[in-house]
């Protein structure tokens, strides 16, 4: 007669199956993820293909009658500087020009400016062209060299910045003239700054008071530039943020969407070894954030991370563990609420704040109103231990995304975590 396992064998026969299950869930979301690789980089070589023919025929198209422009404003200039001796000797004579409200001089001036903003128009269509032609030649040639990823967003902003500008009440360009050049395809890197501003203006629900940023900067723990895009328009619901790089996942299908856009963009991304992450929240915007590395050596691994301040470090530290074994989430620790913007600022990871109010210097009321004023698409949730303290302090403008009672089990902070929802990576 067999003997009957004991607990023990039980045990271990459980994790063998676990860890098998485990490992064949794991092969099948690595075989996934391949098909929809590939599936975008079919996608995107055949939408530049034909993209590119259309691109060269109009630039073709717009630079041939912009030649005639361009080749005669030095000539109209020079004709019109020689004529203005006799136009002013001739209307001080002609008694058409006596008692008219416009004098010689004035008409002059004004023949001037009107030549003036026919060269600068000329010149800036021939720079929409010389853009227009880099970007049908995506993929002549294909090797990565150093770019200057400032130079990508002005000659990016030189095709897309008329559309912004319909669109958007304010656009606001913040460049770090410092950041080092990175490694990469020009027209590529141009291609998703084009997508990720032209997103943002279709978020925009109005004109007044709509903005858009752009802004660079380097960030020296990651050996990357950091590129962000973001607006303050509808923004994209949390249940619905996860699928925004999903091939032809759209929201704007009767509109005209095809769902392809950031679904390549996040392919391009990750050929140049870089991070393209969003950030959002209903009602108040959307923020792309584009990690590139300095060097082709630089292995990025970014997740949405927690950052829990309390002067105490025991509760946080609480808060920690847990989310680093239950979800598994990674999470910080910080003591020192004064320092947490500047923290904010140097890790753009961080897409949550989980603080208590009770802390001596800066309280968490005080700590929310600078996070909102800076990072008004970061998650905040304040907690205290004292009912009167989660009242809504008066001097306070900005509102927590939660507020919660001490004590409390962490498994409903995780709960609540998951309705608010993280940041995409």
């Amino acid at each position: 007669m067999d003997e009957k396992p004991t607990y023990e064998q039980l045990e271990k026969r459980i994790r063998e199956l676990e860890e098998a299950l485990t490992q064949e869930t794991t092969q099948l979301r690595q075989v996934r993820h391949e098909v929809e690789y590939r599936l975008k980089q079919s996608i995107q070589a055949d939408r530049l293909a034909a993209l590119g023919e259309v691109v060269a025929g109009v630039a073709h198209e717009i630079n041939n009658p912009n030649s005639f422009i361009t080749y005669n404003v030095p000539m109209l200039q020079e004709i019109w500087e020689s004529l203005q001796p006799v136009v002013k000797d001739h209307a001080t004579q002609h008694p058409a020009f006596q008692g008219k409200p416009i004098q010689p001089n004035e008409m002059i001036q004004d023949m001037n400016d009107v030549i003036e903003s026919i060269r600068i128009g000329s010149e800036r269509i021939s720079k929409v062209v010389v853009n227009l032609k880099d970007f049908a030649r995506l993929d002549e040639s294909p090797e990565f060299k150093p770019i200057d990823v400032n130079e990508v967003i002005k000659k990016t902003l030189t095709i897309v910045g008329a559309q912004l500008r319909r669109s958007a009440d304010k656009v606001v360009t913040q460049l770090d003239v410092t950041i080092p050049e990175v490694q990469g395809h020009f027209g590529k890197i141009e291609q998703v700054l084009a997508n990720l501003l032209t997103n943002a203006t279709h978020a925009l629900p109005r004109k007044h008071g709509s903005i858009i940023s752009l802004s660079t900067r380097y960030l020296e723990p990651l050996k990357s530039v950091l590129v962000t895009v973001e607006d303050n328009g509808n923004g994209i619901p949390a249940k619905t943020l996860h699928r925004i790089f999903e091939p032809f996942y759209t929201s704007r299908r009767n509109t005209g969407g095809t769902g392809l856009g950031l679904s390549i963009s996040h392919g391009i991304i990750e050929e140049h070894g870089g991070i393209l992450g969003v950030l959002s929240k209903p009602g108040l915007g959307t923020r792309f954030s584009l990690f590139l590395p300095e060097t082709e050596e630089v292995k990025l691994e970014l997740e949405p991370t927690i950052l829990c301040v309390d002067d105490e470090k025991a509760f946080p530290e609480m808060i920690r563990s847990y989310f680093a074994k239950a979800k598994p989430a990674p999470a910080e620790v910080m003591t020192h609420p004064e320092k947490v913007v500047a923290h904010l600022e140097e890790h753009p990871e961080i897409d949550m704040v989980i603080s208590d109010i009770r802390m001596p210097h800066l309280n968490g009321w005080e700590l929310l109103e600078r996070i909102k004023a800076r990072f008004p698409l970061i998650s905040v949730i304040l907690y205290s231990g004292h009912p009167e303290e989660l009242e809504h302090e008066g001097s306070c403008t900005a509102k927590p995304d939660a507020l919660i009672q001490k004590p409390f089990e962490l498994k409903y902070l995780g709960q609540l975590i998951e309705n608010i929802g993280r940041c995409v990576l």
